[in-house]
């Protein structure tokens, strides 16, 4: 999870402005006030459940106030936030963490829904939507940082990185397809392409009387051979 930005269009169409606000993030201060420490912290798109995990040091592997005021500062944007206090208590926590790089934050409270339409319509400066994730990491990739992606709501578009997630769909040796994701995921944080802060676990609850129900990491549920008894 983390918060989408519009890289096409108002503040963060400026590169420098989103690598600032990722470079000034305390993810570990989010991770332990807001999610408990039960999260981990995001090092990109996959998970380090994946096979595809890059554990390579990241440009934001560590918070740095003073070198992101250095690519830029002194600007503000809106970010668009779910009306659940999980998600305010996030936002609250990003706005007070980027004051301190000279960076404002206004936080405009929608119903998730609102947050989900304005994101998909490219309506926003920042909006704090997450994504359950996939087992395989094209549904972690292609649909988000591809151009013209399905879930592409910030408007990412580096041929780059196209051409490399193309190769990787019809890729059948998975040392290759993992070169080819590590690359791509290198370039996607190196533009900030999406504001990456914790990987989830996945959680569900169920009755006693309820058996077989499956738990799957992409938090999708599949009731076909679930039975009540």
């Amino acid at each position: 999870g983390g918060f989408e930005v519009n890289n096409a269009s108002g503040v963060f169409s400026d590169k420098a402005k989103r690598q600032a606000v990722a470079l000034a993030l305390d993810r570990a201060q989010i991770l332990k006030n807001v999610f408990f420490d039960i999260h981990v912290l995001s090092n990109g798109p996959i998970p380090p459940t994946s096979w595809a995990y890059d554990s390579s040091e990241r440009l934001y592997a560590k918070p740095d106030v003073a070198k992101a005021k250095t690519m830029a500062s002194g600007f503000s944007f809106a970010m668009k936030t779910p009306n659940t206090p999980g998600s305010i208590q996030e936002a609250t926590l990003i706005k007070d963490q980027l004051s301190k790089a000279d960076i404002t934050v206004n936080i405009q409270v929608e119903e998730f829904g609102q947050v989900l339409n304005d994101a998909e319509a490219h309506k926003f400066d920042a909006a704090l939507v997450g994504w359950s994730g996939r087992i395989d990491p094209d549904g972690n990739m292609f649909g988000w940082f591809h151009t013209g992606g399905g879930f592409n709501d910030g408007q990412y578009s580096n041929s780059q990185v196209d051409t490399l997630l193309e190769q990787a769909r019809t890729e059948t040796d998975q040392s290759k397809r993992k070169s080819l994701y590590d690359q791509a995921q290198q370039m996607v944080v190196q533009d900030a392409a999406y504001i990456f802060i914790e990987h989830g676990p996945t959680q569900e609850i169920t009755s006693a009387k309820v058996h077989n129900f499956p738990l799957i990491a992409d938090a999708i549920d599949r009731f076909a051979e679930v039975w009540k008894g």
